[in-house]
């Protein structure tokens, strides 16, 4: 199964949660050097129970974006199927979609090979209506998701342009009480509402 997405090292391989910076160099994602994880699993496609549920929130070109954030066997966190939500004004219809991603992100996939991360991100940029990672990123904002059994986090994450990526502000991460979505949706209302978030 090709995956579709961006990823994101969660800490994985020590130091500070980030997405890593994707297609800028010929137009090719690249792999951070590091220690990666054992395998947590293989085959095609594998389900874990109890897994932490993870999504990403975007806001680029006045496009508001929720996507799962799946896992791969190399426990490396990929933003895949993303889910164009019409109106940022529309409550409900976050919600909704905060949900599906949430649930749709409890996935082990096998980890690409390198020539599988060409155009991984371009559904995102398509449903941003843009051509470039560039363009997806100029003025983009973006909320990355974890949600466990007693509570659900939304982390604001920093724009640090097309070659650095998003980088998260652990310190500016709200908390609220498990299964909380309509809370979960307003609160990302604001802080993609909020100047200079």
């Amino acid at each position: 199964m090709p995956c579709t997405g961006r990823f994101w090292t969660d800490g994985l391989w020590g130091g500070r949660s980030r997405y890593l910076p994707v297609a800028f160099q010929g137009g090719r994602a690249v792999i951070a050097a590091g220690r990666p994880r054992p395998p947590c699993g293989h085959g095609s496609l594998l389900y874990a129970a109890g897994m932490k549920r993870t999504a990403v929130v975007y806001l680029s070109n006045e496009a508001l974006i929720i996507a799962p954030v799946i896992r791969t066997t190399s426990g490396v966190g990929l933003e895949v199927d993303p889910i164009l939500v019409n109106d940022l004004t529309d409550s409900e219809a976050i919600r909704n979609s905060l949900i599906q991603a949430l649930e749709g992100s409890q996935r082990i996939v096998p980890h690409p090979s390198q020539d599988q991360w060409n155009g991984f991100f371009k559904p995102f940029h398509d449903a941003a209506d843009v051509r470039s990672f560039k363009a997806f990123m100029k003025n983009a904002k973006s909320i990355y998701i974890d949600a466990a059994e007693d509570y659900i986090r939304l982390t604001p994450l920093r724009n640090l342009g097309a070659r650095g990526g998003f980088e998260e502000m652990a310190d500016a991460a709200i908390t609220m009480a498990a299964g909380d979505m309509d809370s979960a949706a307003s609160t990302i209302q604001k802080l993609l509402t909020e100047t200079g978030s």
